[in-house]
């Protein structure tokens, strides 16, 4: 960047520039393939935890939410209709409510 600041052509500050774009494009990339490798991750665990729940017998299953999905307002409202109905969500729910003060109105 010092040396961009300090060209004194426009070939001299083309040739930074590109310079710089290659160098923010690695950056991009390297950051994009930790993002999808955390992901592939956190789905193969999650694959493995709920098989290992199914083999012994537990009824819960875990979902990752991660992505984005696109869907109708309708659909929207059963799904959060239907996690809300879930009893295993309830319970988890309600724990949530009672470790942390300010779903009770308490401050701190």
């Amino acid at each position: 960047m010092e040396r961009l600041d300090k060209a004194t052509s426009l070939g001299d500050s083309l040739i930074l520039e590109k310079m710089l774009y290659e160098v923010d494009i690695k950056v991009f990339q390297i950051l994009m393939k930790i993002q999808t490798t955390e992901k592939a991750n956190y789905e193969i665990t999650l694959n493995m935890f709920n098989n290992w729940l199914e083999e012994h017998g537990y009824k819960e299953r875990y979902a990752l939410w991660s992505q984005t999905l696109q869907v109708t307002s309708g659909t929207l409202e059963n799904i959060k209709r239907l996690i809300q109905s879930d009893k295993h969500q309830k319970s988890v729910n309600s724990i949530n409510k009672f470790y942390n003060p300010n779903s009770h109105g308490i401050s701190q």
